[in-house]
């Protein structure tokens, strides 16, 4: 699951969730991925799991008013953004420690060299 933002056209194996003014997209989003579960579920098994336009239509999602939609959309987003920023810091800490390493330990052919 994503968002698009930009318009786009898929075939007939993906759907496309639209919001509207009483839906919050990155709310969508987020409520869809809870429901991961129930929609492997309810999938067609086959090699690639597949689900009818009916079943994308079952897919249970509490809907709150649309202000607090995004207040939790903007409070999941928030986080999701402090995640990523996290994770770039620690990458860049592994960069550096392999750095230090290969400084402080040399291969042994620079050893024997």
């Amino acid at each position: 699951m994503a968002i698009a933002g930009i318009d786009l056209i898929i075939n007939q194996q993906l759907h496309a969730f639209i919001s509207n003014d009483n839906i919050d997209f990155r709310f969508l989003l987020y409520s869809l991925t809870m429901q991961k579960p129930y929609m492997e579920k309810i999938a067609t098994k086959t090699a690639v799991p597949y689900m009818s336009k009916d079943s994308c239509n079952s897919i249970p999602i509490i809907m709150p008013g649309i202000l607090e939609q995004q207040k939790i959309a903007a409070c999941l987003s928030s986080l999701d953004e402090l995640i990523t920023a996290q994770s770039q810091k620690l990458e860049a800490l592994k960069t550096h420690k392999k750095g230090l390493m290969q400084q402080l330990f040399p291969a042994v052919d620079e050893v024997n060299a």
